[in-house]
Formats: C-alpha cells, sequence, structure tokens
C-alpha cells in the first residue's frame, strides 16, 4: 500500500471522526460470552501493542495516545466485568 492511500485513509478516519456528536460519550450494553470476551481483549491488546515499525501502521496509531488511553481501559474493563482477569494473565503466560 503506497503512503498517498495510508494519509488519504487517516484523512478519511480523521474527518469522520471530527463529525458532531463523536465525542459524546454512549452506554453499550453488548452480551458477549466469555470466550468472546477473550477473544476481543487478545485483539484489543494485540493492537496496542503491536511492533510496528511507526504508531501510524497501527491502526489505533491514526487516533493518537487518548485512544489507545481509552481502549486500554476498556480491555481492562472488560476483563474485569466478565470475572476473567486472573484466567487471562494465565494465558498470556502460556505463551
Amino acid at each position: 500500500m503506497s503512503s498517498v492511500n495510508k494519509n488519504e485513509k487517516t484523512m478519511i478516519f480523521e474527518t469522520i471522526l471530527s463529525g458532531p456528536g463523536m465525542e459524546e460519550l454512549v452506554k453499550v450494553a453488548l452480551p458477549l460470552s466469555r470466550k468472546n470476551i477473550l477473544v476481543l481483549c487478545r485483539m484489543i491488546e494485540q493492537e496496542l501493542v503491536a511492533n510496528h515499525e511507526t504508531p501510524s501502521e497501527r491502526f489505533f496509531g491514526i487516533f493518537g495516545t487518548e485512544v489507545c488511553e481509552e481502549f486500554e481501559a476498556l480491555h481492562k474493563s472488560i476483563l474485569n466485568k466478565a470475572g476473567l482477569e486472573n484466567f487471562y494473565a494465565k494465558l498470556k503466560s502460556l505463551e
């Protein structure tokens, strides 16, 4: 993918996310199985700690550190609410 395409995608995301009401907090009830919670948390974690050459190559890198911090908090909150913090930590230790 050329750098022009990356820049264009970044501009599109920034434009969409700067629209009215995008900063408003929304409460979402999302019933998930514990299995899917583990998968979702792993996906979030992999993106947050991805070893890409530059932050802009990460999906979250487009949005800046504030969004990364929010997803990190979401990751912890989801595991906590599902009672999976210790289990998740033990799974990670098997890597």
